[in-house]
């Protein structure tokens, strides 16, 4: 079984507010991308320090040895997300927001061997529902999760917003990350039922009946632009954990009837095709592994509800689908062979399907 990668959804990102070396109240912002500091070269990876099929190192006085030569899995990348306080650190901080960025980017080992960062490989960046814009009435009390978005009330785009976000994408690429994942925590807040960025609409999409294509060709628009910036975006999940309701007021996020998540993908997957992106579409993002493979309702499943031709929500056919599920794993490692029973019913669910996950 593949894994298509591996996140960190929050931890990274809620770790930097101990970071900061900025004054209180600086509120200057640069542009995208600029730096007092010059900025990382892209890096080689480290595969050529590998001499040997079976290299080997010391761990509390015993040598362990692995063989590179026998293969249990593969993981096609390994990441981690901006959301949600990136957009702000990369905005408003100075001096040592260079420095976080080569601690999640860096390639390069120094004169002493030690890495200078964990070298993600994708990051993962939130397309957000435009609460930041919208404010208090945007329904997120939480003033650092508020998102910002690059379409205006006018209907026209603003590239100059999600400063911060786009300032890590550059160091990103700078450092040679490979893949750049897209992903919606809630439709915009134009397009909702309430006009916020959390849901008052229970288990279903928190979304307008004729906004599932402006909703599918705003992530596509968005995708198009930084893939015209030479950003690989590789992937766009549509949707994020739509097992839960949102009805809080913490953070953007909608609940989603699989029959809409498949109505969605199939207007992005327009949406992509129609501006010649290679673009992939992730989807289910589901809130637990177990979602993936167990219950009948139309919010569980995802596994059978998105990839059997015979379910309603089928969308495997689709030319933009990554032959992939999605999921998070809160939840299920308890222990040993509870976290071992759940990946392998994962796994099980997903081979019969062909899928990967």
């Amino acid at each position: 079984m593949k894994l298509i990668n591996l996140i960190l959804c929050g931890g990274l990102a809620l770790s930097f507010c101990a970071c900061s070396d900025t004054p209180s109240g600086e509120s200057t912002k640069r542009p995208a991308g600029q730096d007092p500091d010059p900025k990382p070269t892209p890096e080689p990876g480290g595969d050529d320090n590998v001499v040997s099929p079976t290299p080997s190192f010391t761990l509390n006085n015993r040598t362990v040895a692995v063989n590179t030569a026998k293969t249990y899995q593969e993981m096609e990348g390994f990441g981690a997300s901006d959301c949600w306080l990136p957009n702000k650190i990369g905005t408003y901080w100075g001096g040592n927001r260079l420095q976080i960025a080569r601690w999640l980017f860096s390639q390069n080992v120094s004169s002493d061997g030690q890495p200078q960062g964990i070298g993600l490989s994708m990051w993962r960046v939130n397309l957000g529902a435009g609460t930041e814009e919208a404010g208090d009435a945007g329904g997120v009390d939480n003033i650092n999760n508020r998102a910002e978005s690059y379409l205006q009330t006018s209907g026209s785009y603003d590239w100059k917003r999600c400063n911060g976000q786009q300032y890590f994408m550059q160091q990103a690429k700078n450092n040679g990350v490979e893949k750049f994942v897209l992903f919606s925590n809630s439709p915009l807040v134009q397009y909702t039922l309430n006009g916020q960025g959390r849901s008052d609409n229970g288990g279903s999409a928190n979304l307008k009946d004729d906004c599932y294509t402006p909703f599918a060709e705003y992530m596509a628009e968005v995708a198009k632009h930084f893939t015209l910036e030479g950003y690989n975006i590789s992937h766009i999940s549509p949707v994020n954990e739509p097992q839960y309701n949102w009805d809080g007021r913490d953070q953007e996020g909608s609940g989603w009837q699989n029959t809409e998540v498949a109505r969605l993908t199939r207007e992005l997957d327009k949406a992509l095709q129609s501006r010649s992106l290679s673009t992939k579409i992730l989807i289910g993002e589901a809130a637990s592994w177990e979602y993936t493979y167990k219950g009948n309702n139309n919010r569980e499943n995802t596994i059978n509800a998105f990839f059997d031709p015979a379910s309603e929500a089928y969308v495997g056919d689709l030319g933009h689908i990554e032959k992939a599920i999605a999921g998070h794993s809160y939840w299920t490692f308890d222990n040993w062979n509870h976290m071992r029973d759940i990946r392998a019913k994962v796994k099980t669910s997903a081979d019969a399907r062909g899928i990967k996950v």
